[in-house]
């Protein structure tokens, strides 16, 4: 019997396909990798671009309104200026934080990320200091607060030229033309350098930034509604036996008020009988805002003249107590 041949060379080949194979797979997997990282980095210079043309109009909008606007500014237009600015950056944050930014693209996510908490940091901390110094004339404190609130603010701008510099450096990996990104800044560039003093003196020279309370009773209506003439000077009522009644109640001051009572009392004129009496709750009233209450169901006695009262809490430190009461008196016709 002959020998068998040897079969090293067989198996030698068998390892260099598997090799090959191998190697195929390691190539294929680093170019999906490769694709992965490159559409990654893509959806993070898309999410910066969008997010910092917003940036740049609130940026713009910010400087403008501590540069020229803040001595006539009110209250409103503070809470609702840093509002905006608060939203928008955090929705920009929640936004970087899904995103799965690749190794390249690391040192240029963390400097977008640090700018955008830093804007809000420093934004938040200067309404702030600047309600504060409007609020307390003689408190110190809030200048103090409002130079480490511009500070911050700073750092934002300065975190971000560093990112657009950064930007640069990912042109090659992204295969895009990435194009031209906003400036945005947030501190004024045009050689005036604010302080705390200068922003807290101009807030308190601002008599609608400090706070204030009033809330007030705008009108009172009545269901069924007059049917026009008078009864010795007073509005008349087509005949019935029951009324509806609606009072407005609003926020004239610029602070939410909560737990605002509203109370209705009906009386016969002639002798001040009371013939309702009822309260409502206004769980929460914003500044400007309104809020109509409904009294249902109130008894009237026909050819007699009656008064209505509605009252609303007075609240802490009301700058107007006398519109916290209104009067509407009514007389009801007979049947006949």
């Amino acid at each position: 019997m002959f020998p068998e041949p040897p079969r090293r060379r067989k198996r030698r080949g068998r390892l260099y396909a598997l090799a090959a194979v191998t190697l195929l797979i390691a190539i294929a997997f680093g170019f999906t990798n490769l694709r992965s990282d490159r559409a990654d980095l893509r959806e993070f210079i898309d999410l910066a671009k969008v997010s910092s043309l917003e940036q740049e109009a609130l940026a713009a909008e910010f400087r403008d309104f501590l540069t020229f606007e803040i001595q006539g500014a009110d209250r409103d237009r503070i809470s609702a200026l840093f509002s905006g600015i608060e939203a928008s950056v955090i929705d920009v944050l929640a936004d970087l934080a899904v995103l799965e930014v690749p190794a390249a693209g690391a040192n240029s996510e963390a400097l977008f990320t640090e700018a955008f908490e830093a804007w809000l940091a420093g934004s938040n901390a200067l309404e702030r200091g600047l309600l504060a110094a409007a609020d307390e004339p003689a408190n110190p404190i809030p200048i103090i607060d409002i130079d480490n609130a511009l500070t911050e603010v700073r750092v934002g701008d300065r975190l971000y030229e560093r990112f657009i510099l950064s930007v640069g450096d990912l042109r090659t990996e992204v295969e895009m033309d990435i194009g031209v990104l906003p400036v945005v800044a947030y501190a004024p560039r045009s050689g005036l350098v604010l302080s705390g003093e200068m922003l807290a003196s101009a807030v308190r020279g601002a008599t609608e930034v400090a706070a204030f309370h009033d809330v007030r009773i705008g009108q009172i209506e009545l269901e069924p509604d007059f049917a026009g003439g008078d009864h010795d000077g007073v509005g008349v009522l087509p005949f019935t036996d029951v009324v509806d009644a609606r009072v407005v109640v609003s926020n004239t001051g610029n602070l939410p008020e909560a737990d605002l009572t509203v109370v209705l009392r009906v009386t016969t004129l002639a002798d001040g009988t009371s013939v309702f009496s009822e309260q409502s709750t206004i769980l929460s009233l914003d500044p400007g805002a309104s809020r109509t209450v409904e009294f249902l169901g109130i008894p009237v006695v026909e050819g007699i003249t009656h008064e209505v009262l509605a009252i609303v809490t007075v609240v802490s430190d009301d700058i107007d107590t006398e519109n916290n009461t209104s009067t509407l008196p009514f007389f009801v016709q007979s049947e006949s």
